[in-house]
């Protein structure tokens, strides 16, 4: 009775900071940080100062979101069943923090067009804006009667696209910065405010989600990969039973009597080639 007592308690308990909860936090913590960076005197430093905060927590709220079924089916713990109920608050969540992003983007253009002129060209705004509207179609859709509306297959699908465009964006940020920023923005300094430890540290988290999401596909191609192998080899070693060594043991018993080394030779070179035909045949 106790024990039971005891297992119901702890079914009945609940964690706080889940469900909606986790949205109206994201949204107001988003609102109040937002107010509070962007500075009047110097809105471009402020402006890119919330950019790169915003950008790091989207990036994180987006690897608990996205990241949360493989890391249950890894660990298979109570931490990862909170990640898999709330993974659909998590992601509306991570929706409102990268599409503040992108307003303040967007509002560069107008309160500092130099600087959007040189950091933002059209290589970088037109994939991301693309991403971003992935990213709010996601977040529209996250609920049960759009599921209904779009069909189970199509909702999986939108949220498969846009889940890995907006890793594919992640990943394509940090391989910008840290690689090809001499040679595509020249101008942009991004990477002299920043150390390189700590850029290659915020590089692991998008590749290491990456690898948490392509980890099952890379065990299927593995397997087939080794299915192939086994398969070829044991074809292999019926080619070699049936061509080989069957005449040469033939060869060998028809010329017990006959112990002429150079006449045993040919007979056996004679059987391995019918016998080749033979299995040519069978083949084709």
């Amino acid at each position: 009775m106790i024990a039971d007592t005891g297992v119901t308690a702890m079914k009945s308990k609940k964690v706080w900071f889940s469900g909606p909860t986790v949205v109206y936090a994201t949204t107001v913590a988003t609102a109040i940080i937002l107010y509070l960076m962007l500075d009047g005197s110097d809105i471009t430093e402020s402006s890119r100062a919330f950019l790169r905060l915003s950008g790091r927590v989207g990036m994180g709220l987006f690897f608990i979101s996205f990241g949360a079924s493989p890391l249950h089916r890894i660990f298979q713990a109570g931490w990862t069943r909170y990640l898999i109920r709330n993974r659909r608050y998590y992601g509306i969540s991570t929706a409102i923090v990268l599409w503040a992003h992108y307003l303040v983007i967007l509002s560069l253009s107008s309160t500092s067009p130099a600087w959007f002129e040189v950091s933002v060209p059209w290589f970088i705004l037109f994939p991301g804006s693309v991403t971003f509207v992935f990213v709010g179609l996601m977040a529209l859709s996250s609920n049960n009667f759009a599921v209904k509306k779009l069909g189970s297959k199509a909702w999986k699908k939108l949220h498969q696209v846009g889940g890995y465009l907006a890793l594919s964006a992640f990943v394509g940020e940090y391989v910008l910065v840290l690689y090809l920023q001499p040679i595509l923005l020249p101008d942009y300094d991004f990477a002299v405010k920043n150390s390189t430890v700590l850029m290659y540290a915020l590089f692991a988290v998008p590749l290491l989600l990456l690898y948490l999401r392509l980890r099952k596909s890379c065990v299927a191609i593995r397997r087939f990969a080794f299915s192939l192998i086994l398969r070829g080899g044991i074809r292999w070693l019926i080619y070699l039973e049936i061509v080989v060594h069957r005449p040469i043991l033939a060869c060998r018993l028809d010329n017990q009597a006959r112990p002429n080394s150079s006449l045993c030779l040919l007979t056996m070179k004679n059987c391995r080639l019918s016998s080749r035909r033979n299995s040519s045949r069978r083949f084709r």
